[in-house]
């Protein structure tokens, strides 16, 4: 909790990929594991992201499974592929969190938030995602392939599940698809890089 993440070039061999991953790790359902309060930027050098993944992520939740984890009242300006991903994992709540990338990050802007089972074969439950509706803000340009986006011509892009693919389930276990979207505010063009003050 309470970190302050900015990554300003390339170190190393290999490419940033998550500044907060939580892999295969269990709280419980009275002391979930916490990733609360944090901030996490790429300092644009002359808009190149130098030394980012396309797939990484600002948080990450539920990877390779895991049970009882939050993300409550982060930022993300311009962090990578995606804001918050819940990647599997059953119990995970998410609420309060800011997130915004704009299209200057060449083939790297994905998605805000996303809740899909990306675990080695699928093989990890993938249940109870809690985004609390209203609650987490994006405002958000799509300019990954992976996203299907067209590099030159961002679009916004607040939030993706993958029902038929990699499916999960909301707090109720009810299959997420499209109504994902409609529980993430929509701060599209207002937002701006402005609230990595805000922390």
């Amino acid at each position: 909790n309470n970190n302050s993440l900015e990554h300003t070039a390339k170190y190393g061999l290999s490419d940033l990929f998550d500044f907060i991953n939580i892999y295969d790790s269990e709280g419980t359902s009275s002391n979930y594991i916490q990733v609360n309060n944090n901030r996490a930027r790429v300092n644009l050098n002359g808009n190149n992201a130098s030394g980012v993944s396309q797939f990484g992520c600002a948080i990450v939740l539920g990877d390779e499974g895991g049970k009882y984890q939050e993300a409550v009242g982060n930022i993300g300006v311009n962090p990578g592929g995606c804001g918050i991903g819940l990647a599997a994992g059953e119990h995970l709540y998410i609420a309060d969190n800011k997130m915004f990338s704009q299209a200057v990050q060449p083939g790297i802007s994905n998605v805000a938030y996303y809740s899909a089972n990306y675990s080695e074969g699928g093989n990890q439950p993938c249940k109870y995602h809690h985004f609390v509706s209203q609650s987490n803000s994006a405002d958000w340009e799509c300019v990954n392939p992976e996203g299907e986006c067209d590099p030159q011509n961002p679009v916004k892009n607040l939030a993706h599940a993958s029902p038929n693919q990699h499916p999960c389930t909301d707090e109720n276990d009810y299959p997420f698809d499209s109504n994902l979207n409609g529980l993430i505010k929509d701060e599209w063009g207002s937002m701006g890089a402005g609230i990595w003050n805000d922390w």
